[in-house]
């Protein structure tokens, strides 16, 4: 015997606006709107390198501007880090589209936060914010915007789950991944042409304005996930979905396996962290490159993809995506020896465009062993791993190259400095995690496995249907 469910319950449905064809993905106004946000959002993390590029200017010949500029970038990983398994879950429990206004709202407010200080000291002492006053309110306003910036980023796919066609969801959570490569390339060259053009302050300020903007884009979708009593929608207890989560983790080798391989490809990546002040003390150019290198990681991204996915048919998964790993690593270590703005350029590039392949790799490896249900718990697990892998190297490279930051020293009849050393290191733990990628074995797995937390047996739930 079924019983209606308590009125205390949270109750969700969806209104009937789904895309069922790509020409409502493109000519539906909401849609319309849905991808100019998230091309706004794009640009609104320009602050970060804006912020960089004025600490590699103004203090890049301090021994201590590497731990500087390692503490900015260990701020937000540590906040990731602390934030990450929970977030999946909320927007789950949570109404998508209102989760994704609010979370650019809020960041737009804190980007104007950062801005008003700053000009308010130039405006009264005639020259530009010290390092004593800025640095403070970065940390606050990272830690902040990272927490928003969780949502903003796993909400646009949830929201396009939600309300496209089963049909088209497949070719559907493609846009995203072009907007933000063409985002990604514009991005860096705008923030380093608004910095060398307006200065610093300008700059954040177009920041936030691109935040606003993204949420005014958002504005039609607030309105798609109504409250109704038809449907209900319930949720196991929180807690026992984190423990059902951790048990399948900790119990199959491959993950354990599949999340080393991870942290060892992330400690060589976090090396990369130090790339502001390679640019000024190893190719001798001006910091405005460093938003040029950024922009030609994203470079080639569409031609990337169309490769991958047409090489996914000949090789295993985790055969290509070592591969990938190793070519990566050993662009790193060329990369790590270079002195001249044009080969690095080009390196730069290539080895972008590599590290982006292997990334699209990441998600199909994960649905070859992991349930449907689980998946966004594994991925809160990796976004813990690589995130104390990003904490522990980028605090450990920073500190390092502040300590040695006038030592060089001769390896194989070759002059090593500081940074290029640690480059090499990171080089040799890709490679490394690329071995490790080709050697991994994915069991096969049952189509009907799944891992359940029962509800009490009361409870009778009547779930939407999907499309």
């Amino acid at each position: 015997m079924q019983h209606d469910p308590p009125s205390s319950l949270p109750t969700t449905t969806t209104r009937k606006l789904t895309a069922t064809t790509k020409r409502d993905l493109f000519l539906d106004r909401k849609w319309q709107c849905f991808w100019l946000g998230l091309a706004a959002n794009g640009f609104t993390d320009m602050y970060n390198l804006v912020l960089t590029l004025w600490i590699v200017s103004l203090y890049g010949g301090k021994s201590w501007a590497p731990l500087v500029i390692g503490t900015t970038s260990t701020i937000g990983v540590l906040a990731v880090f602390l934030t990450s398994p929970l977030t999946g879950m909320l927007i789950d429990r949570w109404p998508k589209s209102r989760t994704l206004l609010y979370a650019k709202i809020i960041h737009a407010l804190l980007l104007g936060c950062f801005w008003v200080p700053v000009v308010a000291w130039s405006l009264l002492f005639s020259q530009s914010a010290p390092l004593q006053v800025v640095l403070p309110i970065a940390y606050v306003v990272i830690v902040l915007d990272t927490l928003c910036g969780q949502f903003s980023m796993i909400a646009p796919t949830a929201l396009i789950a939600t309300f496209t066609d089963k049909s088209l969801r497949g070719q559907t959570l493609v846009y995203p991944g072009m907007i933000g490569s063409i985002t990604g390339i514009v991005s860096p060259l705008l923030a380093t042409f608004l910095f060398s053009l307006l200065g610093f302050s300008w700059a954040l300020l177009f920041s936030a304005l691109f935040a606003l903007i993204s949420a005014l884009c958002f504005l039609p979708f607030r309105h798609m996930e109504r409250m109704t009593p038809q449907k209900t929608e319930l949720h196991p207890p929180f807690l026992e979905e984190v423990s059902a989560g951790a048990r399948f983790i900790v119990k199959s080798r491959t993950l354990i396996m599949l999340l080393l391989v991870f942290f060892l490809y992330s400690c060589g990546d976090s090396v990369l962290a130090m790339n502001s002040l390679f640019i000024t003390q190893n190719l001798h150019a001006s910091p405005g490159l460093y938003g040029v290198l950024e922009s030609t990681t994203s470079i080639g991204t569409l031609v990337v993809t169309i490769v991958v996915a047409s090489l996914l048919s000949r090789f295993k998964i985790a055969k290509l995506a070592g591969i990938g790993c190793i070519f990566s690593g050993i662009l790193l270590f060329v990369y790590a020896r270079q002195t001249q703005v044009t080969p690095a350029l080009v390196l730069y590039g290539l080895m972008g465009m590599v590290q982006r392949g292997t990334g699209l790799l990441l998600f199909p490896l994960l649905l070859q062993f992991v349930p449907a249900h689980l998946t966004a718990r594994f991925q809160a697990a990796t976004s813990i791993v690589l995130g104390l892998a990003d904490i522990a190297v980028v605090a450990l490279v920073s500190y390092l190259a502040s300590i040695l930051y006038h030592t060089h020293f001769i390896l194989f009849g070759h002059s090593w400095d500081p940074i290029d050393t640690l480059y090499a290191s990171g080089s040799l733990l890709i490679i490394l995690a690329g071995l490790l990628f080709m050697r991994l074995r994915i069991p096969p797995m049952p189509k009907k496995q799944r891992i359940t937390t029962p509800l009490p047996e009361h409870v009778a739930v009547s779930l939407p249907e999907d499309n």
